[in-house]
């Protein structure tokens, strides 16, 4: 089984999911806002009870920008000032500000159908990183078949300098 069931000891349960992501459209364009800051100022679009187990979607960091191909063109020519995108603020009842929460996270993984994930270097003309003296040119590797913590095979993809 796969999300959004949550195995106890003999059994799975049903977690009900509080914010769900469409990977198909801009992080703009989702039912359910999303931000790329945290302030007091941003509403909470969702509110759980003290206790309760709930699923949360995500997009990536680039809200789709970086696609599951071969070309690293994605990685040179990222837009920087649309990037990290959040899901939330969610509200927990009960909770005033101040209060210490604990979180426990009890799973994670990709979304069905979107079991990949990459990892690059940023063009130094595109603000590069911290290694661009010694990476200047674009790089994109993909992760396929991610699943729950595991990679089953990584896939160089190109290097771009142009």
């Amino acid at each position: 089984l796969s999300y959004p069931f949550l195995k106890g000891n003999s059994s799975y349960t049903m977690v009900n999911t509080i914010i769900s992501v469409d990977t198909t459209k801009n992080p703009w364009d989702q039912e359910t806002p999303l931000h790329n800051r945290w302030h007091p100022d941003i509403p909470s679009v969702a509110a759980v009870e003290e206790g309760e187990i709930f699923r949360v979607e995500c997009v990536d960091w680039t809200g789709g920008q970086i696609k599951n191909d071969d070309s690293s063109d994605d990685i040179k020519n990222v837009d920087l000032s649309q990037v990290h995108y959040l899901s939330g603020p969610i509200d927990i009842k009960g909770a005033e500000p101040g209060d210490l929460l604990k979180v426990e996270i009890l799973n994670l993984g990709p979304l069905d159908g979107d079991e990949w994930g990459f990892t690059g270097t940023f063009a130094k003309e595109n603000g590069g990183g911290f290694l661009t003296d010694h990476y200047p040119c674009a790089t994109k590797v993909r992760f396929l078949k991610v699943r729950h913590y595991y990679l089953t095979l990584v896939h160089l993809c190109s290097r771009n300098c142009n």
